[in-house]
């Protein structure tokens, strides 16, 4: 029986109040024991010393986009998987707009034979609409039959209210959550950046906020008719923080999440035409990037995503018009966190644990988010104190197109483990 003890660190999990220093005897990918202290069960037990390091239940991001298949010259599943191992995370959730669309059985099923080979988890999204169209519902029920979690047809929006109203009845009978890219594209166009003083004075086309905030209520007023769970994507708008938190109030079943790049920079960046901070949403304006900081702190956002984006070095570096939205992300999510919001005491790691593993798991019904004795073997150990520069060179996805190269990041991934196997990091 393969056995691994994890000593000596610092267990953080958020759904048992854990805080503390634990010792962890993982055995057949299982999390056996859990104990302030825990001898050595035998010479082949290996034994990895977390000392001054933080243990937490494997981290889930639950937006990563693999481009796979279709677009694997800007990334594939082994060398996304490969980041996300990297980036702490032990199960990801990859979107469908790849070529083809991941819209029926074959292609949810090309997901998860070929993932099983990769080092962390990996859940196919299947599309809303047959190829992205937003014309035709796709194999939804065939698909939930393969073991897809949610819906999507993120990159995309479905503006037909009444396909949204029928995919939204539909999901009830599969226990299934509807996940929204919010834009009204009639509203966004052709836009660049965020609509306001910063695109004005580039000359740049902008994209006003209300394209997502118009998506938001409409959404809310659907999932609030039909009882049913939609899940709203890389919110960036303070109105749409209002709409959303307001439903929650009168207990609308919708959820949210935000990226590191929209809680941590705002449109200011964009005035050297980098297009490395050009995504979409857009960045938006402080008063937006505020909002998101105090609504990701009072729990009104549930998630922290990366909405990793790759995009080859030659797409990026075109004209800023001609280059493509998206940046990467599953590298530098956590360091990008600890360094902005632990190390400035605007987060505690209880609360940031639980929107990076707990809060996944839960909404979205994944194994994990638990060090708790009989929950999976999915650990992330953290070396909170470690420095590393963000390079084109030391991030091991295909495309480089990160808001953060150049920039030094506290926080450092030692081990990560998913189903009790070391995927990143040397004992």
């Amino acid at each position: 029986m393969s056995k691994l003890l994890i000593k000596n660190g610092k267990a953080v999990d958020p759904s048992a109040g854990m805080n503390k220093n634990f010792d962890i005897l993982i055995e057949n990918g299982i999390i056996k024991k859990l104990s302030k202290s825990i001898s050595r069960i035998s010479k082949t037990t290996k034994v990895i010393d977390a000392k001054n390091c933080i243990v937490t239940p494997g981290l889930i991001d639950v937006h990563t986009h693999l481009r796979d298949p279709g677009y694997e010259d800007k990334e594939d599943i082994f060398s996304g998987t490969a980041a996300a191992a990297k980036g702490g995370f032990t199960t990801i959730m990859c979107m469908p707009n790849t070529d083809p669309v991941l819209d029926n059985v074959s292609g949810i099923r090309y997901v998860f034979d070929k993932s099983s080979k990769a080092p962390v988890k990996v859940f196919p999204v299947g599309a809303i609409s047959k190829k992205l169209e937003g014309k035709e519902l796709a194999e939804i029920g065939r698909m939930a039959q393969e073991g897809i979690k949610a819906i999507s047809d993120d990159g995309q929006c479905i503006q037909s209210s009444i396909l949204m109203r029928n995919a939204v009845e539909y999901i009830k009978m599969f226990n299934l959550v509807l996940i929204e890219h919010a834009e009204d594209t009639a509203l966004s166009g052709d836009g660049q950046i965020n609509e306001g003083y910063i695109s004005t004075k580039l000359g740049l086309p902008g994209i006003p906020s209300l394209s997502e905030s118009f998506i938001v209520a409409r959404d809310i007023l659907l999932s609030e008719y039909f009882d049913t769970p939609i899940h709203f994507a890389h919110i960036s708008s303070r109105k749409s923080l209002e709409l959303i938190k307001n439903a929650k109030k009168r207990k609308v079943k919708v959820t949210c999440e935000v990226t590191p790049h929209h809680l941590i920079f705002n449109e200011e960046y964009l005035q050297t035409f980098d297009p490395n901070f050009k995504m979409k949403p857009p960045l938006g304006s402080e008063s937006d990037r505020k909002a998101l900081e105090s609504s990701f702190k009072d729990g009104t956002i549930d998630i922290l995503a990366t909405d990793h984006a790759p995009h080859r070095i030659d797409e990026k570096e075109r004209e800023f018009s001609l280059a493509p939205f998206g940046v990467v992300g599953l590298e530098t999510a956590l360091s990008a966190m600890i360094s902005f919001f632990i190390n400035t005491k605007k987060m505690t790691w209880l609360e940031l644990v639980e929107r990076m593993s707990v809060k996944p798991a839960e909404i979205f019904g994944l194994e994990g988010g638990s060090l708790l004795e009989g929950a999976p073997a999915d650990i992330t150990i953290i070396n909170p104190s470690g420095k590393w520069v963000v390079t084109e060179d030391n991030l091991v996805g295909k495309s480089k197109n990160s808001p953060f190269l150049n920039m030094e990041l506290t926080g450092t991934v030692k081990f990560t483990i998913a189903n009790g196997q070391v995927v990143y990091g040397q004992i």
